[in-house]
């Protein structure tokens, strides 16, 4: 671990926020780092390039308080000593680490109703999944498909379970079993000791530890071999793992191949019927741990963080959630981050439903911005959002379903505080801090992740620089757009859709970090990587733009006319039809004296 210099370079802070599902701390954080760490010196072609755990400086400790989490620094190992020289290029990776807020015990079967409730309600009448029929059509059915296959496998697995449990036992006891009487001998102990002697029990517990084995020697092996690029194990390391592996293998088949051959005390051995036993009762285990993970965890996070009534305990965990993202944004902005020198930019990457939460986190700040409860250099600070597997289409559904229909002065408000955000112009990343640059946001997708989705509803005629007291003067200056036509808003986000095989569709919603296509190679598309070290300006190249609030906001709004066609598109009435906030031709009038 290395301490954190009195003062130093300036660089670029990595607020990382993860997805769904159980994560250890610092377990994405240092994902994100040595996945960036590995993307540059392959861009670099070099080795130069590493990942450090590094101490905060600030904000300073409170007496009884627990220490500030660490942040990992990504940079060239010839820097180590020299730390202090200006105008180095480093990356700090920080993590909004969010996942033991909503860990709270709730039913498979309160899920399920959750999620059908949701789905059926007609609480809201303009709600509208904003995906294509294609993709939409493929996430519904890998949703209905990992259902029956889950109950297939549930089923499956406890029938070859008992088929084993009724060899076994005519082995063990010398007498023959049908299936449904050791199925009933295993609601009654007293039964079961009678038809499977302790030996044989002895045997099936030798060989469910080397089937345990087995597994989780083929994990090891899977997870050196599938994230080589971000698991940084070289020479020894990489020998001593594989050894490790390559023993657990042996010892689970020694196991194994005991519970088949020892003899029992009837007499004949086990044979492949312990295999069967074996794999049927871990079929039983892995399929149950699948559904609870897609269903339980996954959803769970869904519900909780989708609640917006103020009046149940959800409300509240969504609250601390929320909280904790907007101010490990915040805190990263400030003047007195980075050991008292400022971080020139701030970048954000969100993962899954962590890109709710990002985005929500974001608004909050603009809020207080407005608000002037937030200073505008800070705030300013911001310039990269990177969402990839993104929850925010389909959460902004669950959002709109479970809640009154908005009203159109609502939903206005909402798109133009993304106008005022965001901007799908990676150009703006070349210019300086300021009101009048947004905040680049780039979307990254796979078509077979059932999760993510091409961001098509966040759409505003604003534009950063303007603010929503700018709105009414922006909308009176769009056209009138032709009859059967519709004004829509622009997409705020930059969409770059990924290709990964149908195989890897179960996933692929985890495969975006290992992905060279999601960081970019040279040539190709706007990967990741040429987005962050976009974003890092030496310090002499950045000034800040003077600020403007909402009370000071009298600078006269540019025309929307075609030097401006870039705030608006022009689409056809039938596509326009869900979406709320949009200008639509005027309908047709009749001539004086002509029949209707």
């Amino acid at each position: 671990m290395i301490q954190h210099p009195a003062a130093q370079a300036s660089g670029v802070a990595i607020v990382a926020v993860h997805g769904v599902n159980p994560t250890p701390q610092y377990a994405f954080q240092d994902q994100v780092a040595s996945a960036l760490a590995a993307r540059l010196n392959a861009a670099d072609q070099t080795t130069d390039w590493t990942a450090d755990v590094l101490e905060p400086g600030t904000p300073p400790v409170a007496a009884g308080k627990p220490p500030n989490a660490t942040v990992t620094r990504v940079y060239r190992r010839r820097d180590r000593r020299s730390l202090r020289t200006p105008g180095r290029e480093y990356f700090d990776v920080y993590e909004a680490y969010w996942s033991p807020l909503d860990k709270i015990p709730i039913t498979l079967l309160a899920t399920l109703a959750w999620l059908l409730h949701t789905l059926l309600a007609p609480i809201n009448s303009t709600a509208y999944l904003h995906s294509d029929g294609k993709k939409t059509a493929f996430d519904a059915g890998f949703v209905v498909v990992g259902v029956a296959v889950i109950v297939l496998a549930v089923a499956g697995s406890a029938w070859a379970l008992l088929c084993a449990l009724g060899a076994i036992a005519t082995i063990s006891a010398g007498v023959h079993v049908e299936m449904f009487a050791a199925a009933e001998a295993l609601m009654s102990p007293s039964a079961l000791a009678k038809l499977i002697t302790w030996r044989s029990v002895a045997l099936l517990a030798c060989g469910a530890l080397g089937g345990y084995l087995l597994f989780e020697s083929v994990v090891v092996f899977s997870t050196i071999v599938r994230q080589a690029g971000l698991l940084r194990i070289r020479g020894r390391q990489r020998v001593i793992r594989l050894a490790i592996a390559f023993g657990t293998l042996i010892a689970g088949l020694i196991l194994l191949l005991v519970a088949m051959l020892w003899p029992t005390d009837g007499g004949g051995a086990l044979g492949w019927n312990a295999v069967l036993f074996v794999i049927a009762a871990g079929a039983l285990a892995i399929a149950r741990w699948i559904g609870e993970s897609a269903f339980i965890s996954f959803f769970r996070d869904v519900l909780i963080y989708t609640t917006r009534d103020e009046n149940i305990s959800y409300y509240d965990l969504r609250e601390r959630i929320l909280e904790l993202v907007t101010e490990r944004i915040r805190q990263t902005t400030l003047a007195t981050a980075n050991g008292g020198v400022p971080y020139e930019r701030v970048i954000i990457m969100a993962h899954s439903l962590g890109s709710t939460i990002a985005m929500d986190a974001l608004i909050r700040l603009q809020q207080l911005l407005e608000q002037e409860a937030y200073d505008p250099d800070d705030m300013n600070r911001i310039r990269a959002f990177i969402t990839f597997g993104t929850a925010l289409e389909k959460t902004k559904f669950f959002f709109d379903k479970t809640n009154p229909t908005p009203s159109q002065s609502m939903n206005q408000w909402r798109n133009d505080v993304y106008g005022a955000l965001f901007t799908a112009d990676a150009d703006e990343l070349d210019e300086p801090n300021g009101d009048d640059v947004g905040i680049y946001w780039a979307n990254y997708w796979y078509f077979v992740d059932p999760v993510s989705d091409r961001i098509e509803s966040y759409r505003s005629f604003l534009v950063p620089g303007e603010t929503r007291l700018d709105a009414p003067e922006v909308r009176a200056g769009l056209p009138t757009p032709p009859a059967g036509k519709a004004i829509l808003g622009r997409v705020v986000a930059a969409d770059e859709p990924g290709s990964r095989p149908l195989w890897r569709a179960g996933i692929a919603h985890v495969d975006y970090l290992g992905d060279v296509w999601f960081w970019g190679t040279p040539g190709a598309h706007r990967g990741a990587l040429s987005v962050v070290r976009r974003a890092a300006v030496p310090r002499e190249a950045v000034r800040f733009a003077p600020h403007r609030t909402l009370a000071g906001a009298a600078r006269a709004v540019a025309p929307a006319g075609p030097a401006h066609a870039a705030r608006y598109v022009v689409v056809t009435g039938a596509q326009a039809s869900r979406f709320i906030d949009k200008v639509t031709a005027p309908p047709k009038t009749s001539a004086p004296g002509s029949r209707p």
